[in-house]
């Protein structure tokens, strides 16, 4: 039994098992369903589970350790992110810091998960999907249900407070239904076509649910090499004190400006990572090869959609990021507090500055826009001060306080 389910109690724990048993088996037993209409159910069971963790990381409120880290997902920035965002109701905090992991480990099982599903549509025959129709969607029902009942057991007894993202979000929780989903397709079409008799699709069930039960309480971890146990989880970081008193100036952050700003510049940053340079390879590959207006506009068309998700998800990271900063000047710091987040994000004293410097962006040029920056430095950082409309009189305000 692990740290983050041993709080839930048996019944929180055997939601998900239930549920992976009962619908497939109640499905066999009154509906008369064969391996092919399982094998679309486990397929959207992985997707279903892949969506509830993703929603569940954000809710952790301990970091992710930084070492050995190989990806850069979207929202990387936001790992350095304090404090949490009230949500109404039962629901936990949503960390901001979360956002990487969810994003990273979602997208990464829905490639899979998208894959997956188009190898079942070519094997099981997309008239399974017009035949079984209520079958399935009956058996969609089910999964989703115990999902929500998973995620509400958790909502209630997980201790969010003291997990990480990759604690909440492991791979190896899918570890058990994607395994299965591979002997379901083995099974099924071993012999060129689905199976008709019902044992192979009661002993998948019940390797299902007894895999289901393992990982649920804990026992999988266990089985697993050392290197796939570690949680990544680290201690909360020290917190950043807030000033004494009354700030004597506040400046906020345009966050029009700011957000606008590298929304406009996001084709540059989405298209020149790896994952943009792929998109890019692939849309000349259609267009060369697809010798036609549907090649242009396939190419093009993929080459807008992903600048567009750049553009949306850089919009988002940057309002997370800066959107509802304030800077704070105090009779002995500076401190950049999160009204969103209503934490202070970092802090720096007065008597250790060494050198204040302002500028302007490119872009300040244009009307309606305040991107004036002011860098702050002391002998071990440089911190920056973004969307100011004069950075020049925060500067010289700075200067008056730490030389008085």
């Amino acid at each position: 039994m692990t740290g983050d389910t041993g709080r839930l109690g048996w019944l929180g724990r055997v939601v998900h098992p239930a549920t992976t048993f009962l619908v497939p088996m109640i499905g066999i037993v009154e509906l008369g369903w064969q391996l092919d209409v399982v094998l679309v159910l486990y397929w959207l069971g992985v997707g279903t589970t892949a969506a509830r963790l993703s929603v569940e990381t954000t809710f952790a409120a301990r970091p992710n350790s930084e070492t050995g880290r190989l990806f850069h997902p979207a929202f990387a920035k936001l790992r350095e992110k304090r404090g949490g965002i009230p949500t109404p109701g039962l629901l936990p905090r949503v960390y901001p810091h979360g956002l990487p992991a969810a994003f990273h480990g979602g997208s990464f099982v829905s490639l899979v998960w998208t894959l997956a599903g188009a190898g079942v549509v070519v094997l099981v025959g997309p008239t399974l999907f017009v035949d079984h129709r209520l079958d399935i969607l009956l058996g969609a029902a089910g999964v989703g249900l115990g999902e929500l009942l998973t995620l509400g057991f958790h909502l209630r007894r997980r201790p969010y407070a003291e997990l990480s993202p990759s604690a909440v979000f492991r791979l190896r929780n899918l570890l058990a239904p994607g395994a299965f989903l591979l002997l379901v397709l083995v099974v099924t079409f071993q012999d060129g076509g689905p199976a008709d008799a019902q044992v192979p699709v009661v002993l998948v069930v019940y390797g299902q649910t007894v895999a289901d039960v393992i990982g649920e309480f804990g026992l999988l971890r266990r089985l697993l090499p050392a290197a796939s146990r570690r949680d990544a989880q680290i201690g909360d970081r020290p917190p950043v004190p807030d000033g004494d008193g009354p700030p004597r100036r506040r400046w906020r952050t345009d966050r029009r400006s700011v957000v606008c700003a590298r929304m406009s510049t996001s084709p540059a940053r989405t298209l020149a990572n790896d994952g943009g340079l792929l998109a890019v390879a692939i849309a000349v590959f259609v267009w060369i090869a697809v010798d036609s207006v549907v090649g242009n506009v396939v190419a093009a068309g993929l080459i807008l959609a992903v600048g567009s998700i750049g553009a949306v998800l850089i919009g988002v990271e940057t309002d997370l990021l800066y959107g509802h900063l304030e800077y704070r000047l105090y009779d002995d710091c500076l401190v950049a507090y999160d009204r969103l987040l209503d934490t202070p994000q970092w802090r720096v004293e007065l008597r250790e500055l060494t050198e204040t410097e302002s500028s302007a962006a490119v872009l300040d040029r244009l009307p309606g826009l305040a991107l004036e920056r002011l860098f702050v430095r002391t002998d071990g950082e440089s911190r920056r001060l973004v969307g100011l409309a004069d950075a020049e009189g925060v500067r010289e305000r700075i200067d008056e306080a730490r030389f008085e």
